[in-house]
């Protein structure tokens, strides 16, 4: 086994291991690809192969420095697992994690055989999340509430109505660590990541001059995915996140979208009800695990 670096040229063994590993898996070259081409100190990516052929990868971050908030992912084929791959991978990451001051450390896992080999390592589970899927082209709805226009994110100068929502409900969403608030530009930038936002597919709704729920939305091929929906403390109740992803959904259809897929807590029981009755049905489960240092 030779554990090193990713490389370039790895991408599209980077791709499949994703898709083979990750039961509702979006990777394409495209996202795949957007590692920085500087070194970035906050990060590593590492791949293990056997034979010449690329069978596992590891990533390990610092999302948070000023809370050394930390995630790491470990992802091995199916056929190469219990040969102590993942466990070499994981090593290195642990070791760059904590050189770098990541004190609360976060993995997401899909089976009970990663959730042992988690727990081996000191992680404990700390929630699920459910993955939902629905497609696109059979949404229906009634239209907003009286009083209620819906815009899309492109009709807007900037997402900064998005924003004020986000801090407005941010700290009700069940979350590894408390929200932390973040300036407009930080904001976007972590929003519009790696997959990046659709503006045409992104809604918020005003209640006459307030934005009172939104839905953010990124897309990749014909994929759309919900990254982020809410409303605001004082107007729940509405169903206004309904009209919102509705509209969304609808928007998506038009453009070709033909799968969509949302991430929620499992705590969350009101956006969950609310996408079982546009459709949406589970899955996936995630169990988040959580490693405090």
């Amino acid at each position: 086994m030779l554990i090193r670096p990713v490389v370039p040229e790895d991408i599209d063994a980077r791709v499949a291991l994703h898709r083979a590993c990750v039961p509702f898996s979006v990777a394409t070259p495209a996202i795949m690809g957007t590692d920085p081409a500087e070194p970035d100190p906050h990060r590593l990516r590492l791949a293990a192969e056997v034979d010449g052929r690329l069978v596992a990868t590891c990533g390990a971050d610092l999302d948070d420095p000023a809370r050394g908030a930390g995630s790491v992912n470990v992802m091995v084929l199916p056929e190469h697992r219990g040969a102590g791959i993942g466990a070499g991978l994981y090593a290195r990451a642990e070791a760059h994690l904590a050189a770098i001051g990541a004190r609360h450390v976060t993995a997401s896992v899909f089976e009970e055989t990663s959730r042992s080999f988690a727990e081996r390592r000191g992680f404990a589970a700390h929630g699920v999340t459910r993955v939902a899927t629905f497609d696109p082209r059979e949404a229906s709805g009634e239209p907003a509430p009286d009083g209620i226009t819906l815009r899309a994110g492109s009709e807007l100068p900037d997402l900064r109505a998005f924003h004020e929502l986000d801090l407005a409900f941010g700290p009700d969403l069940p979350l590894t660590l408390p929200y932390a608030a973040k300036p407009f530009e930080e904001w976007l930038a972590r929003r519009d990541g790696v997959i990046p936002l659709d503006p045409e597919l992104c809604f918020v709704a005003y209640d006459g001059d307030l934005p009172v729920a939104m839905t953010l939305t990124a897309v990749t091929e014909d994929r759309m995915l919900t990254t982020r929906t809410g409303t605001r403390p004082g107007h729940r109740r509405r169903s206004l996140a309904r009209a919102v992803k509705v509209a969304a959904l609808t928007a998506g259809a038009k453009k070709g979208m033909t799968r969509a897929l949302t991430w929620n807590g499992a705590k969350n029981t009101a956006i969950i009800a609310a996408n079982e009755s546009l459709g949406y049905r589970l899955h996936t489960e995630i169990t988040i695990m959580v490693r405090e240092s």
